[in-house]
């Protein structure tokens, strides 16, 4: 009990320290089809919803992280409105939603973060990929955002 002690500690302390981060976004793709994507957050200027990012793929089988809402100020893919400012940090920053389709099928879908602009966090495309059923989910674990795709 004496060595589980201090690694139960441990975990429960960077679980506490990055649910109050709210900061990296997880994109994972697992499916055999590249999938494009839009990316919708908030900062402090910005309300719920209101930064939009250009679109980019993510490519099939293939994963994407963000570090923060603020990574998307330079480089690809870009905030349309930004940039996002770096007032307020992880305590203003925020990923709400993302709208997205296959290339192969053109069919789309939206999910988001509860209490943002889209009221789901998970959907089903059915033939979304290659004839096969896709499931999209959105989750928080540990403060941060993942979206799977399956």
């Amino acid at each position: 009990m004496k060595k589980l002690f201090p690694k139960l500690l441990a975990g429960a302390l960077l679980v506490t320290a990055s649910s109050q981060a709210r900061a990296a976004l997880f994109i994972t793709n697992n499916t055999d089809c590249d999938l494009t994507i839009e990316l919708y957050a908030h900062d402090f200027n910005h309300a719920t919803c209101m930064l939009h990012s250009n679109w980019f793929v993510v490519p099939a089988n293939n994963s994407i992280a963000f570090n923060n809402v603020t990574t998307l100020n330079t480089g690809t893919p870009s905030w349309i409105n930004g940039p996002a400012v770096l007032t307020g940090g992880t305590t203003a920053w925020g990923w709400d939603a993302s709208k997205f389709y296959f290339t192969v099928s053109s069919i789309s879908g939206v999910i988001g973060n509860t209490g943002s602009c889209v009221s789901n966090m998970s959907t089903t495309m059915p033939g979304g990929c290659n004839g096969n059923n896709v499931t999209v989910i959105w989750t928080n674990p540990g403060g941060n955002s993942v979206i799977d795709i399956n």
